[in-house]
């Protein structure tokens, strides 16, 4: 938040360098979906990292694309970092496959769902997330961003409020 010391004194001296890596993300998804060539992965999962604390899109970013690259490692790294300043998001959890020595039942991730579209086709990786959001599917729209019909909103919105969904 612009009102937090953290904005003036971590965020603000970064604004440039965080604007490149959010330009190169938007370059990587000119087709809708987060996709890098296999050789240059690794290195943009190593560049998007750096500022994964003042923008934790960034993180998301740099989770895929060590997925990509198949560096699980670096993966489970990522991870490791965001889980220390929650919530964590859901698709940095869904890669790392929901590890049980990162996360516990305390652990808030969020939101409920992949943040990315192309998440949703990876969500077999957590059998039981998949089941749980099965439903959801058939609300989801064409877009980089997880966007759903207004149904979908109102019945992911019903669930929240009942407690379904976290």
């Amino acid at each position: 938040s612009a009102n937090t010391e953290r904005f003036e004194f971590d965020y603000e001296p970064e604004t440039e360098r965080i604007e490149r890596r959010r330009a190169f993300a938007a370059a990587a998804a000119r087709h809708g979906v987060f996709q890098l060539d296999s050789k240059e992965a690794e290195h943009a999962g190593d560049y998007l990292r750096m500022l994964k604390g003042l923008d934790p899109t960034l993180g998301i970013y740099a989770a895929y694309a060590y997925f990509q690259a198949g560096r699980m490692k670096q993966v489970e790294s990522v991870l490791s970092y965001m889980v220390r300043d929650p919530p964590l998001p859901f698709d940095v959890a869904l890669l790392a496959r929901f590890p049980e020595e990162y996360l516990d039942s305390q652990t808030p991730v969020a939101p409920f769902c992949p943040m990315l579209s192309q998440g949703w086709a990876l969500l077999e990786l957590h059998p039981p997330t998949a089941e749980r959001l099965r439903e959801y599917r058939s609300f989801l729209m064409p877009a980089l961003w997880t966007t759903f019909t207004p149904d979908g909103v109102a019945r992911a919105r019903s669930a929240i409020e009942q407690g379904k969904l976290r």
